[in-house]
Order: C-alpha cells, then structure tokens, then sequence
C-alpha cells in the first residue's frame, strides 16, 4: 500500500508508518461535495463502531483543499464521523487510483493493498472479516 499522507489532518495527528504497523487499516477516499460519499457515511460509521475495538483503524482521505477546511468539518460533524481524515490528499488518492469516489480499500496488517470497492455496499464487513482472519507475518 501505498504510504498515506496528506496536507493536513483532523481528528489526529498524521499515521506513520510506525502508528499503523500490525494494524488492519480501512481508507476512504471521499469529498465533500460528492452525494453518493454523503449516502455512504452512515453505513460506515457503523462499520467503525463494529470493528474499532477488534483493531481495525480507519482513515478519511479527500483531496477537498485548506480552504474547504469548514465544508470538510461540517461535512464529518454531520456524519458522525470521529476517526482520523486528511484533507488535500492528491498524492495518495492518485497513489490508490482513487478515480471514482466514495473508494475503500483494505490494508492487512503487513501493510498490503488486499481489497478495494467503491460504494461498498456491504462488502467491507466481509473484507474486514477475511482480513481479521488472517494471521499477520513478518516480511
């Protein structure tokens, strides 16, 4: 996976690699103008609630700018969502190829790119699963 990185951070200081070693790791590249992330949200803060306390960690990534800072805090005050986002993430959207949003992707805890959907629909939970399942191991 690629490394996450982002201009600046809310709900948090920026991951490292160090911060997210062994770590299961849900990102979701989003923005605030787009409906179907809106539609989204709900089901995710779910999700985080569900697997938050199993180890699972979750990121927010959208390429919205420093001066969309209050649309993007609005945007997370509004849909429940607590756990770390980025804002102005060109570099690691691109990296994901995060063309069409919202966009998931799963990390295992060796740091590997192991799932990827765009308007989830479920799926995510049974990724989560798969990848708890797993032992992790050293490289």
């Amino acid at each position: 996976a690629p490394e996450i990185k982002a201009a600046g951070w809310l709900n948090g200081d920026a991951p490292t690699k160090e911060s997210l070693a062994g770590k299961v790791v849900v990102v979701c590249c989003w923005a605030t103008w787009c409906g179907p992330c809106r539609e989204e949200a709900p089901h995710l803060v779910a999700v985080h609630k569900k697997f938050a306390n199993r180890g699972v960690t979750f990121i927010g990534l959208t390429t919205d700018d420093e001066d969309q800072l209050d649309k993007i805090q609005q945007f997370l005050k509004k849909a429940g969502i607590t756990w770390l986002n980025g804002w102005g993430a060109d570099e690691t959207s691109k990296a994901l190829n995060a063309e069409y949003i919202p966009a998931l992707y799963v990390i295992d805890r060796n740091g590997r790119l192991v799932w990827f959907d765009q308007e989830d629909g479920g799926a995510l939970e049974e990724a989560l699963e798969a990848v708890l399942a797993q032992p992790a191991t050293r490289s």
